[in-house]
Order: structure tokens, then C-alpha cells, then sequence
């Protein structure tokens, strides 16, 4: 048969939930399920395997409760009816989101999607390796340490003429940091010194529209931030 898997907003708790559907060899449904997880304001399914004790494998996104704005990557565990054992949220700040999952051959799981939290990037390829339970802490401890980003604050945020930001306290400004500004195609328009933890943006001869800046220190960057010019 087959097993697909997608997104709801006509069953399940959240305003968007992981669906799943089983069918039989000739395509007729054999059962349908909906997993929108605890404190979920919504979810979504990108990719689905069946694994060595016939239930199911998925990975997609979830926008938790307490951050609605921001998705973490998602994993959901199934047995072969469809019905939830586990589910597991990856992500930090900002957007993460998980398009492929397989599992591995010491029965864990590994997907692969992308993270906006890590790495030197705006984007970054996101590789999360998870025991059988979806869990990244196994005996051998955690490889590697994610190098994580921190958000700038901006306001007013949109605006008009000028623009005030705050830099996270974990910043070392003794690092010589940058602030770099690109447009919404990600072309660098400005970029200058960072020597304090407040600073303001200057309209100037930008054109109205969303803007992104980095914080780069030694070629890393460890802090973003968006803004919108009216």
C-alpha cells in the first residue's frame, strides 16, 4: 500500500496538524490520522518512512505555543496504525524546518532540513542525529556544540526615516564586530563597525522594503535581525 503524509486544517486541535493516510495497494484509504502534538500552535508533514517495526517515521515542522512566529524541525514517531508514540522539536530562535528523515542502522532516526538559529549563514543546512527514542543525547555525549545565534532588536520596527537597535549582551565587542545590512534577494547595501551595544539605522538611500542584518565577528555570525522600511 502506500502511506502519505502532509498537513490538516480540517481535523486536529491546531490551526494546522501533520496528516497521515494509509491505503491499500489500488489507492483506497485505509485510515487517516491527524498529529498536531502538545502546545502546538500548528504542524506539518514533509516526508514519511516506514521502519523496521512497521510503524512510521515523519519529519516536517511544528510552531510551538509559546513561539508562533518562529517553527522548529519536527520528528513524530508512529506505530503501524498510525497512532502517536513520541514527538520531538529541534530547533532554537528562529526557523528550523525538517524535510527528509531515514532511519539509521543503530535504529535511530537522522533528518536533514534547515535551520535560521545556526551555523554562519542566513540559511544553513540543519543534520539532526537522534537516538531510537528522538533523542540527540546518547552515551557518546553530544559531538558537536551548534553554534548558535542570537536576535537583534530593532525598533521602531517598520519605519520610516531611522531605526534603533539593541545588540544581545552576549556579544564580545572586543571581537570587532560588523553590522551588515542585505536587501531581500540577499545583496550586501551596507556594512560598517560595531563598537557599541546601541546603534542606529539610518534610511538613507535605501528603497522602502524588508531588509536582514548579520553581526559577523572573524567571519561568523552570531546575531540577526529583520527590518522593514515603509
Amino acid at each position: 500500500g502506500y502511506i502519505i503524509t502532509g498537513r490538516t486544517k480540517s481535523f486536529g486541535m491546531a490551526s494546522s496538524n501533520v496528516y497521515l493516510i494509509k491505503t491499500n495497494s489500488i489507492g483506497d484509504t485505509l485510515w487517516t490520522k491527524s498529529i498536531s502534538g502538545v502546545n502546538t500552535a500548528g504542524a506539518i508533514g514533509n516526508s514519511i518512512h516506514q521502519i523496521t517495526d512497521n510503524g512510521y517515521i515523519i519529519t516536517g515542522l511544528h510552531s510551538p505555543n509559546t513561539s508562533p512566529f518562529y517553527n522548529d524541525a519536527y520528528l513524530v514517531k508512529t506505530n503501524s496504525n498510525g497512532d502517536t508514540l513520541w514527538t520531538k522539536a529541534f530547533g532554537g530562535a528562529q526557523d528550523e524546518e525538517g524535510f527528509c528523515v531515514q532511519q539509521t542502522s543503530d535504529k535511530g532516526y537522522v533528518l536533514v532540513g534547515s535551520t535560521d538559529s545556526y551555523g554562519p549563514s542566513l540559511t544553513n543546512v540543519y543534520l539532526v542525529k537522534t537516538d531510537s527514542m528522538g533523542n540527540t543525547n546518547t552515551y557518546d555525549g553530544i559531538i558537536e556544540q551548534q553554534h548558535k545565534k542570537f536576535q537583534i532588536k530593532i525598533y521602531p520596527n517598520p519605519f520610516t526615516t531611522q531605526a534603533h537597535l539593541n545588540l544581545p549582551e552576549e556579544i564580545n565587542l572586543s571581537g570587532q564586530p560588523e553590522l551588515i545590512i542585505y536587501d531581500l534577494y540577499g545583496n550586501e547595501v551596507s556594512r560598517w563597525a560595531v563598537s557599541s551595544r546601541k546603534a542606529t539605522i539610518e534610511k538613507g538611500n535605501l528603497n522602502a522594503g524588508m531588509y536582514f542584518c548579520n553581526i559577523v565577528v572573524s567571519n561568523m555570525v552570531i546575531a540577526t535581525g529583520k527590518f522593514i522600511i515603509q
